[in-house]
């Protein structure tokens, strides 16, 4: 019997960084931007709310999730664009002679 072989599962970023290694470097630097910008405007501060009942604590642990997510991908996001950026740029024009 011969061994199989292993096949290793990629990460959600790992995919990002594959499909956006495709598009040409300037998309991947307008993308690097934007990101930071979006999510850093979505990652603000959590509204201040009058805790009344158990529906209102749900409501604000929400808002502190997804202020919390949209904090790491405000860096998460330009560093995969910034990363994809250098290798479109390397594939474009210094493998391509």
């Amino acid at each position: 019997m011969g061994k199989r072989k292993r096949y290793k599962r990629k990460s959600n970023a790992e995919h990002l960084l594959d499909f956006a290694i495709k598009l040409p470097w300037w998309v991947c630097v307008s993308l690097a931007v934007v990101s930071f910008f979006l999510f850093g405007a979505l990652a603000g501060d959590p509204p201040e709310m009058v805790i009344e009942n158990r529906s209102d604590i749900r409501m604000l642990v929400r808002l502190v999730r997804f202020d919390a997510i949209c904090m790491a991908l405000h860096y998460l996001f330009p560093i995969l664009f910034g990363m994809a950026a250098i290798g479109s740029f390397i594939k474009q024009y210094c493998l391509n002679e």
